[in-house]
């Protein structure tokens, strides 16, 4: 099973910064942006929290008979 998402964690002078990141065409890529910068949080369940809000877009595909005549 591919994971496609993660968190990145960081440690620098015992703070701790988590970054989600999303699997895409083999590489991973931080999720949220603040201007150039990635996106950091404070705990692992408030990155865990944003990934889930992400909502997948809903997808849907319409048949398209083109001998119909519209009314």
């Amino acid at each position: 099973m591919t994971a496609y998402h993660r968190i990145r964690k960081e440690t620098k002078d015992n703070i701790s910064l988590y970054y989600p990141q999303r699997r895409f065409l083999g590489f991973w890529f931080n999720m949220f942006y603040e201007g150039r910068k990635p996106h950091s949080f404070c705990s692992c369940k408030a990155a865990k929290d944003a990934i889930a809000s992400v909502q997948k877009p809903k997808v849907e595909y319409i048949e398209v008979n083109l001998n119909e005549t519209s009314n």
